[in-house]
């Protein structure tokens, strides 16, 4: 199992990142999903799509993310912490935590399973 800890995270590096800063009191509340009311700011100019980093309103990263200005989900977590930080090193990490996944579930059976599952969604952390 992964288990992520809440605690605020180290400050900005070097290679910046646009910001999706919480609502102070917020932070409690990192989800999979943020809603566009736990947002307090943007800093940057992110496009639909982009990868962000997910800040409290001290400035600790809490999270990395998918942004996207037109959804009430403003952002769709991908990691909790900043120890991946571009969106293809964390897709690739997800895919291939759902692919052990499976394996460890034994998918799929020999003989029994025509199609399964490769991913699912939330469940593996890859929301959307």
């Amino acid at each position: 199992a992964v288990t992520a800890s809440l605690a605020p995270r180290s400050r900005r590096r070097a290679a910046e990142l646009p910001t999706v800063v919480l609502r102070r009191g917020r932070e409690h509340l990192l989800s999979p999903l943020l809603y566009d009311a736990s947002v307090e700011r943007v800093k940057g100019f992110p496009s639909a799509g982009d990868l962000v980093e997910v800040c409290d309103w001290r400035g600790c990263v809490l999270a990395m993310g998918v942004y996207n200005p037109n959804s009430m989900y403003r952002v769709r977590v991908l990691q909790r912490g900043e120890n991946r930080r571009d969106l293809s090193s964390i897709l690739l990490h997800r895919l291939r935590v759902a692919m052990a996944t499976r394996r460890l579930l034994g998918l799929p059976k020999a003989g029994q399973d025509e199609a399964y599952r490769l991913v699912n969604g939330e469940g593996d952390g890859l929301s959307g």
